[in-house]
């Protein structure tokens, strides 16, 4: 296999992020622009295990579905965590996600993380996770949109689709937590 230049194709003018799904276990969240999308998506809908919504100021969003179970819109629920909730579930999944990437170093090959721009393995995957403690909430966000499936700026390997998430995002994916 020959070595690919490092791209320079930058995305710009993704839509930012709307409301955030959570994994139960905080082992994935994936964020979308808004409801629409998230229904319109199956592959975080498909985790066997439950899901909490955030809004982007952390109200928790309570599913609401249709007589045979197939979601269909999200309304605030009374039940106010805050931000700080929201906040601390995106450092416990970004930690596991770090650990799993340390014990599955073959998922970046099957994410595609090969070639130059990958070149210092799971160092560099390690070294481009986002740091968000001590940020507000929004900083947050704008910092993992990456992780989360909508990057607003993002270097891409040669050949990925603008709906691809991002190589973070599908490193998830590829690791097997959705």
């Amino acid at each position: 296999m020959t070595a690919q230049p490092p791209s320079t194709n930058l995305d710009e003018g993704s839509a930012p992020i709307g409301l955030v799904a959570i994994a139960a276990d905080n082992s994935l969240a994936h964020g979308y622009v808004n409801v629409e999308e998230l229904i319109g998506s199956n592959s975080f809908l498909a985790l066997d295990q439950g899901i909490d919504f955030f809004d982007t100021t952390g109200r928790r969003l309570a599913p609401r579905f249709k007589d045979d179970w197939r979601l269909v819109g999200l309304s605030v629920s009374p039940d106010q965590p805050g931000p700080e909730e929201l906040q601390h579930r995106l450092c416990l999944m970004i930690g596991k996600f770090e650990e799993s990437v340390r014990g599955e170093p073959s998922a970046m090959k099957r994410a595609g993380l090969v070639g130059p721009m990958w070149e210092d393995g799971i160092k560099g995957v390690i070294g481009r996770l986002p740091r968000i403690e001590g940020k507000s909430l929004e900083a947050s966000l704008e910092s993992c949109a990456e992780l989360l499936g909508h990057p607003a700026k993002v270097t891409r390997p040669p050949g990925w689709s603008l709906n691809s998430g991002g190589p973070l995002h599908n490193l998830i994916h590829a690791i097997g937590k959705s």
